[in-house]
């Protein structure tokens, strides 16, 4: 299981296809969301606060990342499918964020910038 954050739809076309021919994306019905965006907030701002697995409750050593935001915008997290739930109420609890808790995020990442 592979996820992909990425700062604009434009660049998942250079994820390179044959690594992640095998996998299938999923439909927002299936996760149970509404939309798989999330507005003002980059990556960079959720991995910075929650830690490289994006607050994605997997131990270490079950988690692969790709950090690839520098030069091709997108970040990807990979794991196995046992942790299939954690993931997916993960990334529910990331794109139904209060507006509230997105400003904090900001505002912690602006102030660590200015540092």
């Amino acid at each position: 299981m592979a996820i992909v954050l990425s700062r604009s739809p434009v660049n998942w076309s250079m994820i390179e296809d044959s690594e992640y021919s095998g996998y299938r994306q999923m439909r927002r019905l299936e996760l149970g969301v509404d939309r798989l965006f999330v507005k003002y907030l980059l990556p960079e701002h959720l991995i910075k606060i929650s830690g490289p697995s994006a607050g994605i409750a997997i131990p270490a050593s079950r988690i692969e990342v790709e950090d690839r935001l520098e030069d091709r915008g997108y970040y990807v997290i990979k794991t196995g499918t046992r942790y299939i739930a954690r993931v997916i109420t993960r990334v529910k609890r990331i794109i139904n964020m209060k507006p509230q808790k997105k400003y904090e995020i900001l505002e912690k990442c602006i102030a660590d910038e200015q540092d």
